[in-house]
């Protein structure tokens, strides 16, 4: 509330929360089952997986070097961009779905 006078705040929080089709993004969400969504949740298992697996193999050192948060970035982005290829959907489509589940 103390933000609420602060014209260039105000204006951030309106770029933020404005939705993806305000942004420019007028693809519309794909509607998934609910066995679609069990299946990419598996597979985004599988592959979160498959990348700790291989970031074990490296030496500790190398490890070590990198940060946890981009670590998780990294990791996150993978999965994602697996996820689209073998579904040929985006994060949104997920969630908007588990949305609609509710």
């Amino acid at each position: 509330m103390r933000f609420q006078e602060d014209q260039e705040v105000m204006e951030l929080v309106g770029e933020i929360s404005r939705s993806p089709q305000e942004k420019g993004d007028v693809r519309q969400p794909k509607k998934l089952n609910v066995k679609i969504v069990l299946d990419i949740h598996r597979y985004m298992t599988e592959q979160l997986r498959n990348i700790v697996k291989e970031f074990t193999k490296l030496p500790q050192a190398s490890r070590h070097s990198f940060t946890a948060k981009g670590c998780e970035t990294t990791a996150e982005l993978l999965v994602s961009i697996a996820v689209e290829k073998k579904f040929n959907v985006v994060s949104r489509d997920v969630e908007n779905a588990l949305c609609e589940f509710e």
